[in-house]
């Protein structure tokens, strides 16, 4: 989580997190159901805030002491308010890869940060070609 420049049109970084599902054949949907319910409240989310330093998805949990109280949250707060929801496409998942690649190249020295932006960004395009 990082906060990303400000372009032509506006500020914002990519949001996503974990997904919770409750698979429809499940002989227990009752529980299933209860267990998203518990772990999606409130008190939930402040709790792992607090232990984990997990970013909260309600809003309100940040206002809980534990949330208040984790540094780490504290940090990341002002990034999500302005993070915009990253679009549920296809190729989601795909974008993780050359990212991690880049990234180790710069951190083992066998590139640049910029080279590694532009390799990033032209692997992007190929992804993406289809998304304009």
């Amino acid at each position: 989580v990082a906060p990303v420049p400000a372009g032509s049109a506006a500020q914002g970084a990519p949001q996503g997190g974990h997904n919770l599902a409750v698979y429809a054949g499940s002989k227990n949907l009752d529980a299933s159901y209860a267990f998203v319910e518990y772990m999606t409240s409130v008190d939930s989310q402040a709790t792992a805030a607090g232990e984990l330093n997990l970013l909260p998805t309600r809003t309100s949990a940040y206002a809980k002491k534990e949330a208040v109280d984790s540094e780490i949250v504290g940090f990341f707060k002002p990034v999500v308010e302005t993070a915009v929801e990253r679009p549920w496409i296809p190729e989601g998942g795909s974008l993780f890869e050359p990212l991690r690649v880049e990234y180790t190249k710069v951190l083992t020295g066998q590139t640049t940060p910029e080279k590694a932006a532009k390799a990033t960004g032209d692997s992007y395009r190929k992804l993406l070609k289809d998304w304009k």
